[in-house]
């Protein structure tokens, strides 16, 4: 008797891990991707091999859902500028985040991006707009600018990358691929 009891009982144990596995799975991937997992294909959650350069308004449209999200979903500067640069690679966009140092602080998280027909331009993630930022200029609630920092990320081919640290191109320990390689 006891045997069964503690029979159903890991039974339980194991439907109960396997369904919040999945349950667990699915939402993340959702999240991640907007679109649930299928085993018959869907939405990769990598981005296309190949990043291109969209116009101005493709840039706005795709950036556009993340500026309609708000401060109650847990978001701050830095999580709008990540979504929003997130949309943009799997949408096969150039995309990298941007820094604006402000006096007074807090420091400012936007995007800056190559497009087709504008050139490079710099997007305020959470309202989805264009902006102008230069040292010394003055942002939003009269701040002022004290310099504007680019955090250069991008895909690059495993083999590329090994590559370069086989040579010594690369620095392991530093975060970027682009790190200065002097070791001080």
């Amino acid at each position: 008797m006891k045997n069964k009891e503690t029979e159903r009982k890991v039974i339980r144990a194991i439907l109960l891990t396997v369904a919040i596995f999945v349950i667990g799975y699915t939402a993340g991937f959702s999240h991640a991707t907007g679109s649930l997992p299928t085993v018959w294909g869907g939405e990769s959650i990598a981005p296309p091999a190949e990043m291109t350069r969209a116009t101005l308004a493709e840039v706005k449209q795709t950036v556009a859902p993340v500026a309609q999200m708000d401060y109650g979903e847990g978001f701050n500067c830095v999580d709008y500028a990540w979504e929003a640069m997130r949309r943009l690679h799997w949408a096969g966009q150039v995309a990298m985040i941007a820094r604006l140092d402000l006096e007074p602080g807090p420091d400012h998280a936007v995007l800056i991006i190559p497009t087709s027909d504008a050139g490079w331009v710099f997007i305020e993630p959470q309202t989805g707009q264009q902006i102008y930022p230069t040292p010394g200029g003055m942002y939003i609630d009269f701040t002022v600018i004290k310099g504007v920092y680019v955090m250069r990320l991008e895909w690059t081919d495993i083999d590329t990358y090994a590559l370069s640290i086989a040579e010594g191109v690369v620095d392991t320990s530093k975060l970027s691929y682009y790190a200065d390689t002097d070791n001080d």
